[in-house]
């Protein structure tokens, strides 16, 4: 992202994206400085043979190539599908931060190297010190020199990409096709810039190991430069917004307020359709309503379990049905609507609030059980085509229970994120359905304080067997590895504490006995 201000906008700054690739969007470079990364290379060259750094070169070449993904499947796949918890990851270039990691530390090696020159002259060092330095020179006057031409260069990229979108993303490809002398103009400044800061660091070093500068000078110049190097482009993407504007932002909705003044004392979900682009409505829903602390059906994550996205693929987000089976007890729209069994509770401006009152708790019990393939469930709630409080579909072909009675019953007595306690009533073997996402290697669920078994119900959800009689009943999020890598860290951090406290120790011990020497 830059500001554009120039003829397009009558002279208005206007945000602009100057981002065009194979990803979709890319709101800030992963820049980590020019100056950083070529005092990086040189590092890797001047002190190849130390472990560490080898160990960081071959670091950082190994997640690059792992960030190329598709483009370089040989290596992407392999991870991809046989490295447990690798395609979690949002995108693949999230690997580039052990690169980001990595070079600054090999440019803090680098400067140790140059600055140590002075007193351990190694000619061939010095020699391309002075080599680079010229290169760079050569490529600051061509810069200057050549402007014009290297700004038409990439003007003419960026008219190219824009026509090979031209058919798909119309709007896209004018975009582009409008603000392509803006984007070569950043290009070739950018690019001046770039070998004009490099031009001073390289020949700052080489005039520093031939004592006509000294290493203070140097330093406070390559740090003023890297500093104005890093805020120039990392500043792009920033936005900057007055105080006031960020605490009406937040100020809690009208639709928020009609609904919590409803006081309903179990749990329910909400859905916003509405269509203004507002924060928190259908197309902006950003996790806006869980500021005022309360649950959204639809909302935003990185990372969505595959059986949730399947409903949304198959079934879509407006689907009666999975409504009043997901306990999504309030809808808001910006016009009236005709769905059933919705009773409108709020009305103001272009905000409408519907209670739907065919909405099932969050647990339930359900009179029978069934079983289907999953597309076969997803298409059964698709069209509407069954009651999720008399039948639920399980993942056990022969699972049959007890259809309850009017006296079964399942109150919540504790609700919490990770986990929900009830008091349930059974009559005989009855089925109990939690509308919340069915991850077995987290939830689990207990009945009278014993583990007992957790079923996949109605294709991504959760479900249990009730016994006959009165039972606490708990389903609790306690993934096993959460709890092995809490004590990993807990043991591995104290092990370090120790070793730190045995080092002081030592050395405290080693200077007691050197004073009794003397």
């Amino acid at each position: 992202n830059s500001t554009y201000k120039g003829k397009l906008t009558q002279g208005r700054a206007v945000e602009v994206n100057t981002y065009f690739g194979q990803m979709p969007f890319v709101d800030v470079a992963m820049y980590m400085g020019i100056l950083v990364f070529f005092l990086a290379l040189f590092a890797m060259f001047s002190r190849w043979k130390e472990p560490f750094v080898q160990f960081l070169t071959i670091l950082s070449i190994f997640a690059l190539i792992l960030s190329f993904g598709k483009n370089f499947p040989p290596l992407f796949d392999l991870f991809f599908y046989y490295f447990p918890y690798f395609n979690k990851f949002r995108v693949p270039s999230m690997v580039l931060i052990l690169v980001q990691l990595s070079f600054p530390v090999l440019a803090g090696l680098g400067i140790m190297k140059i600055i140590s020159l002075k007193e351990e002259r190694n000619d061939k060092l010095i020699k391309l010190l002075k080599n680079i330095s010229i290169v760079f020179t050569v490529l600051f006057v061509i810069s200057i020199l050549f402007n014009s031409v290297i700004t038409d260069w990439f003007v003419s990229r960026v008219n190219n990409y824009a026509g090979s979108i031209s058919s798909s993303r119309p709007q896209y490809a004018q975009q582009f096709r409008a603000l392509a002398g803006y984007m070569g103009s950043m290009f070739s400044g950018d690019l001046l810039i770039g070998m004009g800061m490099l031009t001073l660091t390289f020949g700052g070093a080489y005039a520093y190991v031939n004592s006509k500068l000294s290493a203070d000078l140097w330093v406070v110049l390559l740090i003023a430069l890297t500093i104005f190097d890093l805020w120039r482009i990392d500043n792009r993407g920033a936005k900057y917004k007055d105080n006031p504007n960020i605490t009406n932002q937040f100020k809690q909705p009208n639709y928020i307020t009609a609904i919590k003044n409803r006081n309903d004392k179990e749990p329910f979900r909400i859905f916003n359709l509405k269509q203004d682009g507002s924060l928190g409505s259908f197309r902006n829903n950003s996790n806006y309503n869980i500021n005022f602390l309360v649950e959204d059906f639809y909302g935003y994550s990185a990372i969505k379990p595959r059986a949730f996205q399947d409903y949304m693929d198959v079934v879509g987000p407006v689907n009666q049905t999975m409504w009043d089976m997901l306990n999504v007890k309030y809808i808001i729209t910006d016009k009236p609507v005709q769905f059933g069994g919705m009773l409108p509770v709020y009305k103001r401006n272009n905000t409408y609030v519907y209670e739907n009152t065919r909405s099932l708790p969050r647990v339930y019990l359900v009179d029978s059980v069934g079983f289907k393939k999953g597309i076969d469930i997803l298409n059964s709630v698709k069209s509407n085509s069954f009651n999720p409080k008399k039948l639920a579909f399980v993942n056990d072909k022969n699972l049959r229970v007890n259809r309850p009675d009017s006296s079964a019953y399942s109150k919540i007595i504790e609700y919490k994120n990770e986990s929900i306690k009830l008091e349930v009533n059974a009559t005989g073997k009855n089925f109990l359905f939690f509308g919340d996402t069915y991850l077995p290697t987290g939830w689990k669920v207990f009945i009278d304080n014993n583990k007992s078994k957790l079923y996949r119900a109605n294709y991504g959800f959760m479900g249990a067997v009730i016994p006959n009689g009165k039972h606490l009943v708990e389903f609790k999020y306690a993934p096993t590895t959460f709890y092995i890598a809490k004590y990993v860290v807990l043991i591995l951090s104290s092990l370090v504490i120790l070793v730190l406290i045995f080092a002081l120790w030592r050395r405290k011990k080693n200077i007691i006995g050197k004073k009794i020497s003397y």
